[in-house]
């Protein structure tokens, strides 16, 4: 881990999760040849790790006979009662672990180079840490060795990745969407909202695309405020719209505001379920509504009246 973070010291790790990686930046050459250079130190000692690791493997009389995992079972210092377990009950599996283990770093220098193989390989030593972490409770050796091999799938590899899960993503909320239309259509509209958002705002508008595409089962309606048929439509007061986000169930004449509304929303998709607890408790300490207002003081709001030039252009780049 040391000898990566120093490598990793020359490397951009802020490229993307990070305050300033939407920023449109200046390529530049020497930072870039630099990073490869770092992340290619980083995957070279990986490989070194590995190899020397299992080569001491090979010459090591528990390893040769397929007893070690069974042995290390038995220190209580380094095993889980799930790894004690495994080897007690499954005695061939463990003897086959055993030897799997040698196998996959003896070989993983060598199955980097093929694109397929890599796959195979970098999953499979993953697979490996994740069942150290697990059965011999060695959680930040395990979380470090898997943070490193991640290192190795390419941003091209990580874009079909996230492509392929919003594919499968999408289309179970289109069979869900159906099942459910057919099955609970009326249980389901009883529970449907209606948020009234600000158009005008680019962090609401962000919101509501970022809800629709997680909203499985539908039953968030998003409507603009700004649009001058909606005060009209559901009597509501313009100047509390601007200052706080209301929604409303459709069967229901009451309309809640700000973490209220946030937490009217979390409820109806299943990806903010695990935040409620977490908005349900700042709204009873009181701390949920002052956050949210003091977020929604500092929103950017431009009227496409009032649109600048500059404005403009940014809006025709995106």
């Amino acid at each position: 881990m040391c000898v990566a973070l120093f490598y990793l010291l020359f490397a951009n790790c802020t490229e993307y999760f990070s305050v300033d990686a939407n920023r449109k930046k200046a390529a530049n050459k020497f930072v870039s040849i630099l990073h490869n250079f770092s992340i290619m130190m980083c995957i070279i000692q990986l490989c070194i790790v590995y190899f020397t690791s299992g080569f001491y493997q090979i010459i090591g009389s528990m390893w040769n006979n397929g007893t070690a995992i069974y042995y290390i079972s038995q220190v209580k210092a380094f095993s889980r009662p799930v790894l004690t377990s495994f080897s007690d009950h499954f005695v061939y599996l463990s003897i086959i672990a055993t030897y799997l283990s040698i196998i996959i770093k003896i070989s993983f220098p060598f199955l980097l180079f093929n694109k397929f193989s890599k796959i195979v390989i970098v999953l499979a030593i993953m697979m490996f840490h994740l069942g150290i972490g697990i059965g011999m409770g060695l959680i930040t050796f395990s979380i470090t060795m898997i943070s490193m091999e991640a290192l190795l799938f390419t941003d091209a590899d990580y874009r079909k990745l996230y492509t392929c899960m919003t594919n499968k993503y999408f289309l179970m909320k289109d069979k869900l969407m159906k099942r459910t239309s057919r099955l609970g259509h009326q249980y389901l509209y009883e529970h449907k909202i209606v948020v009234f958002y600000d158009g005008w705002c680019s962090m609401c508008q962000q919101v509501k695309t970022n809800c629709e595409k997680m909203d499985m089962f539908n039953l968030v309606q998003f409507v603009s405020f700004r649009e001058p048929e909606t005060i009209t439509s559901y009597s509501l007061d313009i100047t509390r719209l601007e200052a706080r986000m209301h929604s409303k169930k459709l069967k229901s004449s009451v309309v809640v505001d700000g973490i209220d509304s946030i937490i009217q929303l979390a409820k109806r998709i299943i990806m903010y379920w695990p935040l409620l607890p977490f908005l349900i408790a700042s709204k009873y300490f009181g701390i949920g509504q002052a956050c949210y207002d003091f977020i929604a003081k500092r929103r950017v709001i431009v009227s496409p009246n009032h649109c600048t030039d500059m404005c403009m252009r940014e809006q025709v780049n995106k």
